[in-house]
């Protein structure tokens, strides 16, 4: 599956909004990123953080016949917020031992959401922040009936 992965950019623009500032996504430039056999998208393969810039936007547009709840479970390191048509829907942190001391960050199903979507396009943005380590993020919609997804 491919993805659209946005610039980096400080992952402290996103600290107070619930939606997707504006002043930053029209600073933002894509290039689409394939996820790996896995479904992982390996984000430090096109993009590289700094203390400044650790965070990137991934985005997918779904588009549904008919307004329905789908289950999307999600994996990502360090941590990510999750905005479904612009608005904040989720916000967590799997980064190293953040579960337990033997957690080490990696990136797996470890959590899940369920998309509230509409008749038609519907964006769904991830931003995903890295202090270390790997980056990445992976999603899957299991019961895609109804939808179809593009970058």
């Amino acid at each position: 599956m491919n993805w659209q992965v946005s610039s980096t950019f400080d992952e402290k623009l996103l600290q107070t909004d619930y939606t997707i500032p504006q002043s930053v996504a029209n600073q933002l430039t894509w290039n689409t990123l394939t996820a790996e056999n896995s479904g992982k998208l390996n984000v430090s393969r096109i993009r590289k953080r700094s203390e400044a810039a650790n965070t990137v936007f991934t985005k997918l547009t779904i588009v549904s016949d008919k307004p329905q709840i789908k289950k999307l479970n999600l994996g990502f390191s360090d941590r990510a917020k999750v905005y479904v048509n612009g608005r904040l829907v989720y916000a967590g942190q799997d980064e190293f031992l953040s579960r337990d001391y033997r957690f080490l960050g990696t990136v797996g199903y470890y959590d899940e959401i369920y998309l509230d979507l509409k008749k038609g396009q519907n964006e769904l943005w991830i931003a995903v922040s890295e202090n270390f380590g790997g980056w990445g993020v992976q999603g899957k919609i299991a019961d895609q009936s109804g939808l179809t997804i593009k970058p």
